[in-house]
């Protein structure tokens, strides 16, 4: 039995764009049907971050782990009682020092949350929310010690915050927006301890500032037109390095407002993601300078953009890496525990997952990922008898929740004499 260990090849990102970005070549996982919100975190207490992702058709998340043998596996999945799942955020919201999940149900119109034992998920309340959920933020907002969270309400121009009460219990309260939000982000704004929160409004092509007294509940107090186009997402962080919370604002580009220092917002600039259709986007240091860069997922030209931060606040051009079709979630987080940040964005309409592994350029890449077909139940080991067996199963219909699909040629048709040469061919080393 060979365990996988495939070098892969880097991704010149340091020539291209001027940008100082070091990736290996991304791997694509298919994970059933409708991936939507992805995030990297620790959530079993193990020595590396997992990736949870939410799929559709049956509403499930699902977690993968990355294994020393150098692989990406499907750790479990988990049915979520509830019906349009979109997107989940991580919290321990029973203060027993395990990260649970917060998934965002927009037909429920509620965030189910998944409970987490230390050694698996499982469903718990769900708290409601207003109309057609979209986006998640998480924050202490009420200062009690304890995670809250909110989103923002699409049909019901508002937005909610669910106050963790304890036990766990919830407490749901909704709060006017501007015309459809779509994206909801948490922040100290105003540098008074307590989280604020932003919107990003599609149709009225807005962000809301809403100020926070202290207890969870919230005020408008600004009302931003943004000039690019409508604003599909919303993020915040510290891009200009002054110590205040700025705003990012996915529209037809990544548009970024500075912060003033006291909660007010000043046009900084707005900046080509070399995409089409921007959306949603995460930020974190991808190049390992200490300032924040973004990661934006550019819906219909299937690609997610890596925009580098300056260190005050500009962006440069974003350099497009293809993924699948229709990017949706993006994530950022260490993935395979070596220091390095890594990205993850979901393809809706491919059924997969792509990962970006971060690399130093002063050590080798590790190879630590692989989507060879012959490891067919992604234990790590490739073309065991079990692969082989489980193939011949799917082959028949009877394909595992973790299995790929037996269409390994991409046309679209399963199990036709391609595939099965295919798969075999993979066997014979030639993945």
């Amino acid at each position: 039995m060979k365990k996988i260990a495939f070098a892969l090849s880097a991704l010149a990102l340091a020539q291209a764009a001027g940008a100082a970005f070091n990736f290996l070549d991304p791997v694509s996982f298919q994970v059933t049907y409708r991936p939507e919100g992805v995030l990297i975190a620790n959530l079993f207490g193990d020595a590396q971050n997992e990736m949870a992702l939410v799929v559709d058709s049956p509403q499930r998340v699902v977690v993968f782990s990355s294994s020393g043998g150098g692989t990406l596996n499907v750790v479990n999945t988990y049915s979520v009682n509830g019906s349009g799942i979109r997107e989940l955020a991580a919290a321990d919201v029973d203060n027993d020092g395990d990260l649970d999940l917060g998934v965002v149900l927009h037909n429920s119109n509620g965030i189910r949350f998944m409970m987490n034992d230390g050694s698996g998920l499982s469903p718990g309340q769900l708290a409601p929310v207003g109309a057609n959920a979209r986006g998640v933020a998480t924050a202490d907002f009420d200062g009690d010690g304890d995670v809250d969270f909110a989103v923002a309400n699409r049909d019901g121009n508002s937005f909610s915050v669910v106050l963790d009460t304890g036990d766990p219990a919830f407490a749901s309260a909704t709060f006017p927006a501007g015309d459809e939000p779509r994206g909801v982000a948490a922040g100290l704004f105003d540098n008074d301890a307590f989280p604020d929160l932003v919107c990003a409004n599609h149709d009225d092509r807005t962000i809301t500032v809403h100020r926070n007294s202290g207890s969870g509940t919230f005020t408008t107090v600004a009302t931003i037109t943004v000039p690019t186009d409508r604003p599909e997402h919303v993020a915040t962080g510290d891009v200009d390095g002054d110590g205040d919370v700025d705003i990012l604002v996915a529209t037809n580009r990544l548009t970024v407002y500075l912060n003033n220092g006291s909660g007010t917002f000043t046009l900084g600039g707005s900046y080509q993601t070399n995409g089409i259709d921007p959306s949603h986007m995460a930020v974190g240091d991808l190049d390992g300078d200490g300032d924040l860069d973004v990661a934006i997922a550019n819906e219909s030209s299937g690609t997610i953009s890596l925009m580098e931060n300056s260190g005050t606040g500009t962006f440069s051009l974003g350099h497009q890496v293809a993924t699948g079709s229709h990017p949706d979630g993006v994530a950022i987080g260490d993935l395979n525990a070596d220091g390095v940040m890594d990205v993850a964005v979901t393809n809706r309409d491919s059924n997969t997952v792509s990962v970006l592994l971060g690399f130093s350029p002063s050590l080798p890449p590790s190879p630590v990922l692989s989507s060879c077909t012959a490891d067919f139940n992604r234990d790590g080991d490739i073309g065991t008898d079990q692969d082989i067996e489980l193939f011949f199963e799917c082959l028949a219909g009877n394909c595992c929740q973790t299995c790929f699909t037996p269409d390994f040629d991409g046309d679209g048709d399963s199990g036709t004499d391609a595939d099965i040469e295919t798969f075999f061919r993979a066997l014979a080393g030639n993945c």
